[in-house]
């Protein structure tokens, strides 16, 4: 699928205390049949995970955010510990709506937070 992921950008709020908004990539067809999440890695951003994105996204759902301080999202002036990734990544589940089970996929310091 060729298309232009910044048409399916959108921002998501995952804390009010600092305020943070991640930026996120969420592809939704009509009838997807799997959720795929993409946790990019340190320094990274959503936009590394393009092709598989554009791959996957005729059949599945595929989210992809721009994590706390990389990429169009927030750059609160805090500590960034994974606790807050956690937080940040379960509040932006809640709010897409995505139900279990899905796929959870991350390269470096998404893989990590995807282990935890």
């Amino acid at each position: 699928m060729n298309i232009d992921l910044a048409l399916y950008r959108e921002w998501v709020t995952v804390s009010q205390d600092p305020l943070v908004r991640l930026s996120v990539i969420d592809i939704q067809p009509e009838r997807p049949r799997n959720t795929i999440v993409f946790l990019h890695g340190f320094g990274g951003w959503a936009r590394q995970w393009k092709h598989q994105l554009r791959a996957l996204a005729d059949d599945n759902r595929v989210i992809a955010p721009d994590l706390r301080g990389h990429g169009h999202s927030d750059k609160p002036y805090t500590a960034y510990k994974i606790k807050e990734f956690l937080a940040d990544l379960d509040a932006l589940l809640d709010q897409l709506g995505v139900q279990e089970p899905f796929f959870l996929a991350g390269h470096s310091f998404g893989g990590a937070i995807a282990a935890e």
